[in-house]
């Protein structure tokens, strides 16, 4: 990993949510916090879209976390420079070449401050669908590296703006145990159900990472449409 591409990757992140994302918001940032500064941590997130990746180093840069993310050995392959800033890879393609590097990601989790990021679904799946098809390679890397399991709640909740605010909940770590799977998911949709709630309220809750876009400029067309309603308008009087 190179500091100066993790420090460059951080601040493209924010400055894509300031004119992308109705405000960035992350809920829980003292449980991530307490969990980092207590042991290194498995951050388990859902995986909605391509937004994700930009929230995660924002997350990362709010708790100040020396943090990798396990990638799809094909992701990296399209993009080759994802390494420089934590990314490392798993090749799915089979069991034993998995396992190589997840147990990569499990030796980078040796001391307070360290997470790595998993985002167990294996795939983009929009975050209101049930069940979430949390999978196996999360509870791999608790295996391998004895690490608690952080669920973070990624949603894209639209409120009365053209674009939707980026949120992530973080809930109590899930302890290890033989249906760590199936709490994982549980608490995932915990979280994702109360970033609803907060949406629906019109009040979205957590630390504030980024400020919202910038209002929609009128373009050619909208003003034209303008001004034939108001020619109308006048006619009509």
């Amino acid at each position: 990993m190179k500091p100066f591409a993790v420090r460059l990757a951080r601040r493209h992140a924010v400055q894509r949510a300031k004119v992308g994302l109705d405000g960035v918001f992350l809920r829980g940032l003292d449980t991530l916090r307490s969990a980092l500064a207590a042991g290194p941590v498995i951050i388990a997130a859902n995986h909605v879209c391509w937004w994700d990746g930009l929230m995660m180093l924002m997350i990362d840069e709010a708790v100040r976390a020396d943090a990798r993310v396990i990638v799809d050995k094909a992701s990296l392959d399209r993009v080759p420079w994802l390494p420089w800033i934590g990314a490392i890879a798993v090749d799915r393609s089979s069991g034993p070449s998995a396992l190589v590097g997840v147990r990569r990601a499990a030796r980078h989790l040796d001391g307070p401050g360290r997470s790595v990021w998993i985002f167990p679904q294996g795939r983009e799946r929009p975050a209101h669908l049930r069940p979430l098809d949390v999978r196996s390679g999360v509870e791999l890397l608790q295996r391998a590296s004895r690490a608690p399991v952080v669920p973070v709640a990624l949603g894209y909740p639209f409120r009365d703006r053209h674009v939707p605010a980026g949120v992530a909940a973080v809930g109590a770590p899930v302890p290890a145990g033989p249906d760590l799977l199936a709490r994982l998911e549980r608490a995932l949709v915990a979280e994702l159900d109360a970033i609803d709630v907060d949406a629906d309220r019109g009040a979205l809750a957590g630390a504030w990472l980024a400020p919202s876009a910038g209002p929609v400029q009128d373009g050619l067309g909208a003003r034209v449409l303008a001004w034939f309603a108001r020619v109308m308008g006048a006619q009509r009087g």
